[in-house]
């Protein structure tokens, strides 16, 4: 499709709308009863606000009842965009007012307390944690940003320091059978960003600064205003800063080579033609230079040194990437037929995606053991062009969801040259029946070869309080292109196969005001994986077992004694034993847990809320994998196993006036812990961060 047709595409809705003669901003009068389960899990007195003094006219029904505070409106102009949900029965969702309140790094901070979940967490600012669902790695965990994959396409995998916190409006995790309808390889989850939107007539400032150990910085900084009727600009900034670039520091942070230092610069501009009518054409970039040690090298440090930055030895005291990309979307959204019930947007989009990898011979002359031999300078480079249109009909019974999406991706020499087609088309039907049953179905096709993936899933509330649901899917996995010129383990290269994806999911819930307890249990099998192992003569390679099967089961509960509040989760996964050298690995913790304790109350007549505690995590003996970073994925480590281990941290935010203060003292018990080999957490130390906002 060329830039012609996209233009084409982009102004036929405007032609569609051109007779109507008043625009005005927005329509908040026809929020349906699924949008508000939809978006139950934000808190509009929060985020929804305006002063009196605005020049915004709302219908006397309006339902939100929007409280006249100040000039700041955080809205979605049309419900859905950027939304993948339409009706979802095993959505969640983790609204920006539950975001403020978690002292957050990253997206991986945010994401402990989503059942199934365990985080390779790699302790050192930049570098690329792993996200697993049920026990499968991040190359069948989709991450979209408003609807997209702004994913690196060589390798399927978003490196989520790329992403602030601050830019987003809520996270919506689809998980277990019905995660494969809404991305191709999505077939253990996939997590939708929804950035934020806003619209104010006078200024409004945002600014957030947290610090560390080891020169641990993050600054974030957002402008935003109305600069016509109907048109507001955002401008939004962040830094992330980890380390010392002094040679004579080793660009070190804690460990030698692990310096970090990286920028994301994001716009949006969101023009609200008319009630049914809206456009967003928003720019994100971002630039990060990562030195990539390669974790402690267990077979050169002593066990009593891998813990101590200064004496331990790193594998790579020389190798480091430089990451530029760039992306740019244009989104219509419109109510086609005039009924606000049922929304219609259409996103043109392109990326430009480049990583530089780096492991230069004596880049500073700083490794004890001298050269490591090694000269490499790797381009990868690729681009992404697509469009997708999306369409969600709602009602009080009965929800469709149907997407149609198209993308090119040419790749740059260091994979081939090649360039992909990849049509996905998708098709949704949620039914509900008394507000006692509902049902889902849904099939996609996906690929040049169409492959099908189809499911569903159903929820029966046995009273108010309780419910049960189960559900079934079948998908297909398709290996990313950095696989395509990998030799197999035999050293000889052959084709790689489309591995077949099978997720069976049945659980229950109670909840009460003062009560929640959740257990989900998961089952996911797939045929003829793409397993990556480094035990082969060759430097990479691949093999492809006959079946490798995942069962987990997950529970959590929420209690609430009055201004206390006690939260636990718990994760047991039972997984294939994977074969290395002979010896059988467990890639994974088979028991993780998470807790909380907490207050959180208004104190000082009402000036203060706050909310402080403890928080702990257990994790069971694990293998693990550890990431390969040339090539940017991760394999099994293989070395020694590591854990059980524990931790404990304290927290306290609170809110005073307008400006967030976070407050956290990580690993009191100064435990020596790790999540990902050899990758060790710091030892104990204090995190600050303050996040305030601005009005005129």
């Amino acid at each position: 499709m060329n830039r012609f047709s996209l233009i084409a595409i982009f102004l036929f809705p405007l032609f569609i709308f051109a007779n109507e003669k008043e625009p005005s901003h927005f329509d908040t009068t026809k929020f349906s009863a699924q949008d508000s389960v939809h978006h139950s899990a934000i808190n509009f007195s929060d985020s929804i606000t305006i002063g009196a003094g605005d020049s915004l006219s709302y219908a006397k029904n309006d339902s939100l009842n929007i409280p006249q505070r100040d000039s700041l409106l955080k809205i979605i102009p049309i419900p859905h965009i950027g939304s993948i949900l339409g009706s979802n029965t095993s959505a969640c969702t983790i609204a920006d007012s539950q975001i403020l309140w978690i002292d957050n790094r990253t997206l991986s901070d945010i994401l402990w307390k989503v059942p199934h979940v365990y985080i390779f967490d790699l302790f050192t600012q930049g570098q690329n944690n792993n996200i697993t669902f049920g026990g499968l790695d991040n190359r069948y965990v989709r991450i979209l940003i408003d609807g997209r994959s702004e994913e690196d396409p060589i390798t399927g995998i978003q490196n989520i320091w790329t992403i602030s916190p601050d830019e987003i409006e809520r996270i919506e995790i689809i998980s277990g059978p019905e995660a494969a309808f809404y991305a191709q390889n999505g077939n253990a989850s996939v997590i939708n960003i929804i950035t934020k939107n806003y619209y104010t007539n006078k200024p409004y400032t945002r600014l957030r600064y947290t610090q560390g150990v080891d020169s641990y910085t993050q600054t974030d900084a957002l402008f935003t205003q109305n600069i016509i009727r109907g048109g507001n600009l955002t401008i939004g900034l962040s830094h992330a800063g980890y380390g010392s670039n002094k040679l004579y520091d080793s660009y070190r942070g804690r460990y030698p080579n692990s310096y970090n230092d990286g920028w994301n610069i994001r716009t949006k501009f969101r023009y609200n033609i008319m009630n049914n009518l809206n456009i967003s054409l928003s720019y994100h970039y971002n630039k990060a230079t990562t030195n990539l040690n390669g974790g402690v090298n267990i077979l050169k440090t002593s066990s009593a040194d891998v813990f101590n930055d200064l004496n331990a030895v790193v594998y790579n005291y020389e190798s480091y990437e430089k990451v530029t990309n760039h992306h740019l979307d244009l989104t219509i959204a419109v109510h086609p037929f005039g009924d606000t019930t049922e929304t219609a947007t259409l996103t043109g989009y392109a990326s430009n995606f480049l990583r530089e990898y780096r492991d230069e011979e004596n880049r500073y002359g700083m490794s004890p053991f001298g050269l490591n031999g090694i000269f490499k300078k790797i381009n990868y480079d690729s681009e992404v062009r697509g469009t997708k249109f999306q369409f969600i009909s709602n009602n009080s019974f009965n929800t469709v969801t149907a997407f149609a999406q198209y993308e090119e991706t040419p790749y740059g020499l260091a994979v081939g040259g090649k360039k992909t087609q990849t049509p996905l088309l998708g098709l949704k039907d949620d039914v509900t029946f008394r507000d006692i049953l509902s049902l889902s179905l849904f099939i996609n096709s996906a690929g040049n070869t169409f492959d099908k993936n189809f499911g569903g899933s159903a929820k029966i509330f046995i009273t108010d309080n309780f419910s049960v649901n189960g559900g079934m899917s079948k998908s297909v996995y398709t290996p990313f292109i950095i696989s395509s010129f990998m030799p197999s383990g035999s050293g000889a290269a052959v084709p790689i196969n489309k591995s077949n994806f099978t997720s069976l999911q049945a659980g229950a819930g109670f909840e009460t005001p003062f009560l929640s307890m959740h257990v989900s249990a998961l089952q996911q099998k797939i045929e003829h994986p793409f397993v990556l192992d480094t035990s082969a003569a060759i430097n990479l390679s691949y093999y492809s077992p006959a079946q490798y099967t995942y069962n987990s089961i997950s529970a959590d509960v929420h209690a609430v004694i009055g201004s206390f509040h006690f939260e636990g989760l718990g994760n047991f996964l039972l997984q294939p034993d994977i074969i290395r050298k002979n010896l059988k690995m467990t890639l994974l913790p088979r028991l993780s847990l998470n807790g909380s304790v907490y207050y959180e109350g208004i104190l000082v007549k009402g000036n203060l809320h706050l909310k402080t505690g403890f928080r702990g995590r257990f994790i069971s003996e694990q293998d693990g994998l550890r990431p390969f970073d040339e090539y940017g994925v991760w394999i099994p480590y293989g070395i020694t196993s590591y854990g059980p281990s524990s931790t404990v941290d304290f927290f306290a935010t609170g809110k005073i006036g307008n400006a967030y203060i976070h407050l956290i003292a990580e690993n009191i018990t100064n435990s020596q812990y790790m999540l990902a080999p050899i990758y060790p957490a710091n030892d104990t130390n204090i995190r600050f961060g303050i996040s305030w906002e601005f009005f005129d």
